[in-house]
């Protein structure tokens, strides 16, 4: 697997990317991060969109990374980079990369090393640096809080053996992080090769989401497997995304056994 190395964007990207007439906003937007949260950031991927539906005015967007914490990765936005209006969700790239951490060391006595992004969702609330934001803080500050987890198992290295321990497995760890966490977790399983499993990595840690050319070489061939917690019936609903259309449906302990055979007929 790659290293997670936050991968960066020098000087002509930038320029391309932005235009060349208003300099280097990249600069400027670790400016206001450094103004605002007292530390050194580093710009990473960097896009324009219209400003709301004034197609005149832009607003300036980056994956941005603290130097001092390269596993944490984040979204600024900014509507006017002179008057210093802009928002970010670093609590949010603080939380997920914790989680993250959490969610591969409960994996890995199972599933070996895998690549786990996660994400959280909502607003991200405030909190003034880095050493404030804790996940017990967030929990109660966030509304409504969501964090979501795409593991990305490598075949390569993981041979299984028990598709019902694995099952139980991963909807044991649903359960504790939550318990342990305070937020509402979906983690979303995907068996692939090596190189998939790379594909994805860099792609998700370069961008910070999923694009149709990302799902589509996944989707078809592999499966996705999607272990949730059903806050209104108090019971697990597990869905299994199935290659190549993904066409969701619900399925007990033994119907994912039967999809996992069917995918892997050597195994069991």
């Amino acid at each position: 697997m790659q290293s997670k190395t936050f991968p960066l964007f020098f000087c002509g990207g930038l320029l391309m990317m932005f235009g060349s007439g208003c300099g280097d906003p990249s600069n400027k937007m670790e400016k206001l991060l450094e103004e605002k949260y007292h530390e050194d950031f580093a710009i990473g991927h960097t896009w324009t969109t219209p400003l709301g539906a004034d197609t005149t005015q832009t607003e300036y967007h980056a994956i941005c990374s603290p130097t001092a914490h390269p596993e944490v990765q984040f979204e600024i936005s900014v509507q006017d980079l002179d008057a210093k209006q802009f928002t970010d969700d670093y609590a949010q790239g603080i939380i997920a990369a914790e989680l993250s951490g959490m969610m591969e060391a409960k994996l890995k006595s199972t599933f070996g090393e895998c690549y786990v992004y996660t994400g959280c969702m909502g607003k991200s609330p405030e909190f003034p640096d880095y050493a404030s934001v804790t996940i017990t803080d967030y929990a109660a500050k966030a509304e409504e809080p969501w964090a979501y987890h795409d593991v990305f198992v490598n075949t390569d290295q993981y041979a299984p053996t028990d598709y019902a321990a694995e099952f139980d497995t991963l909807r044991e760890i649903l359960l504790d992080m939550e318990e342990t966490t305070g937020i509402n977790t979906t983690i979303s399983v995907y068996f692939v090769p090596e190189a998939v499993c790379e594909t994805a990595e860099t792609h998700l840690t370069t961008y910070r989401q999923w694009n149709a050319s990302l799902e589509e070489a996944i989707r078809q061939e592999y499966s996705r497997y999607t272990f949730a917690f059903d806050t209104d019936d108090q019971v697990w609903r597990h869905n299994v995304y199935e290659a190549p259309n993904w066409k969701v449906h619900s399925v007990t302990q033994e119907e994912y056994i039967l999809c996992r055979q069917a995918e892997n007929p050597t195994s069991n």
